[in-house]
């Protein structure tokens, strides 16, 4: 019995003795793993600059891998300021340590977890002087590997999270060492959208161009027209007109390529109305230009079915052949103001030559329509175009030898059909052997 109840009271005070040790211990721990952090804060205040990093790396991994202190604010501030020296250093002893080359996103993580804090918290262990002084030192390093991975096409994932680290960082920048450095948020925005149109991403495009929309002093008209094209691709041309109108707004001395890209949108969508108000618009801006009033008598040159159908229209109703409406007039005018700026310009002189053809054509369709003096008329004013007018602009053309091929052959075929609607044998005898040429050209 005596000894049975031996083996209990030592039982006991076993258990009282481990529990008072723990009790003793982890206090103890606590403040051990403490003096770690502080050790680092020492090595710091008194190196002038020129820190033992090895004992730093040292006491600051203990502190983060022990539970007393991995999440402490003191822990997450001092491995920041570590890691930043590890990954700016040249040092090759230093080096060593960063063998994973990963000390500057190490870094970088460790700053944002420092900055979760409060700001009461953050001044402990006079850590606010050091981060201050030391998160420029990471910013600069995870830039210049962000840059680096941007030009590998395959490296986007890495190229946005260094990034983004910058983005992130450059908020806590209270020094303003970045901007000093010629780094900002937008131009680390700018290098992601960038690698992302190199890796054909384009919804991670669509992402960071928002984010350089919205930049209130980023004015790079190029983000604006690429997002407009983003959209246009997806036939959402509300959205296309809406960015442009931001950047026309936010940007006015580049209005005139934002308008250029609207009269892309609207002949996209070939919207005839409001494509030939933008081109107004832009006439008004540079009325020198003749691609302007070129296009603008493209864009009214296809009104002709629109013209032809109110035509057929009237005649009956009234009997009555009407002039063109639309087309005819405004966009012969348009050409030749655009040939009066620049003589040599082809396309111009092609257009002029096809809707003088479109003319004719309407006269020799409606000669059909009338009878007796009228007919007459038409016949005559239609020979007149084909052969004094437009068989003359055709041939010209074809002998300037600008039109190869396909569309030589093309030409010709015109040709050689308006010298046969006149009855000129000759010329289309000429003309037809001329076709037969091109033909074994193409073949």
């Amino acid at each position: 019995m005596l000894k049975k109840e031996l083996k209990i009271k030592n039982l006991v005070f076993s258990l009282v003795f481990s529990l008072v040790f723990s009790l003793v211990l982890f206090p103890t721990q606590i403040f051990a793993q403490s003096g770690k952090i502080k050790n680092v804060e020492l090595n710091f205040a008194t190196s002038e600059g020129n820190p033992d990093v090895l004992d730093a790396k040292y006491n600051i991994d203990l502190a983060y891998e022990h539970e007393s202190t991995k999440n402490s604010v003191g822990m997450w501030g001092w491995r920041a300021v570590v890691y930043s020296v590890i990954s700016a250093s040249q040092d090759e002893e230093v080096k060593k340590m960063n063998l994973n080359n990963d000390a500057a996103e190490i870094s970088a993580q460790a700053f944002l977890k420092y900055y979760e804090f409060s700001e009461v918290d953050q001044k402990k262990f006079s850590l606010k002087d050091y981060t201050n002084a030391y998160i420029i030192s990471t910013i600069v390093d995870c830039f210049n590997r962000g840059i680096v991975y941007s030009m590998d096409t395959t490296q986007f994932e890495n190229t946005k999270k260094y990034m983004n680290y910058v983005t992130s960082l450059i908020k806590n920048d209270e020094l303003k060492k970045a901007q000093e450095n010629n780094i900002t948020i937008a131009k680390a925005n700018y290098i992601i959208w960038n690698s992302a149109i190199n890796n054909k991403l384009e919804k991670e495009e669509m992402v960071y161009l928002q984010k350089l929309m919205d930049e209130p002093n980023y004015n790079n008209f190029q983000i604006f027209i690429r997002a407009s094209e983003l959209y246009l691709k997806e036939k959402n041309y509300e959205k296309a007109i809406e960015v442009l109108e931001k950047g026309k707004n936010k940007i006015p001395t580049k209005s005139g390529e934002f308008l250029n890209q609207q009269i892309n949108i609207e002949i996209e969508r070939k919207n005839i109305g409001v494509l030939l108000a933008k081109f107004t618009e832009a006439i008004a801006a540079q009325p020198d230009n003749k691609e302007y009033y070129f296009s603008r008598g493209v864009a009214i040159h296809q009104l002709k079915n629109e013209d032809k159908e109110i035509g057929e229209k009237e005649f009956k109703n009234s009997g009555k052949i009407v002039a063109a409406k639309y087309y005819y007039k405004s966009a012969l005018s348009d050409y030749k103001k655009a040939l009066e700026l620049d003589p040599g310009y082809f396309d111009a002189i092609y257009n002029e030559a096809v809707l003088m053809l479109d003319s004719a054509d309407f006269v020799y369709r409606m000669k059909s329509k009338v009878a007796g003096g009228e007919y007459l008329k038409y016949d005559k004013l239609s020979t007149y175009l084909y052969k004094d007018v437009v068989a003359k602009k055709f041939v010209e053309i074809y002998e300037m030898n600008v039109l190869k091929d396909q569309e030589a052959l093309n030409l010709v075929k015109v040709i050689r059909t308006v010298y046969a609607k006149i009855n000129d044998d000759e010329n289309r005898a000429k003309y037809d052997k001329i076709y037969k040429e091109e033909q074994k050209k193409l073949k």
